[in-house]
């Protein structure tokens, strides 16, 4: 949940509006099984946005962090 507000802000930061789908699950914190949420972005913006999102990935794989 935490990388995808990360995610998220970061795509703000480069001035792509985006939304993560899935933010009010009942779930949330009372299973062990990992919860999908979906960072959307506008067509428009996708490409841009792929970008961002694999540099994103890449900077928290060389830092050792996962996925919260």
């Amino acid at each position: 949940f935490q990388e995808a507000h990360l995610l998220s802000e970061r795509l703000e930061a480069e001035g792509i509006e985006s939304f993560i789908q899935n933010t009010s699950s009942p779930l949330d914190g009372l299973v062990a099984a990992d919860q999908v949420k979906v960072v959307q972005v506008l067509p428009s913006d996708g490409s841009r946005a792929r970008r961002v999102a694999a540099a994103f990935e890449k900077e928290r794989n060389a830092s050792g962090e996962t996925a919260a």
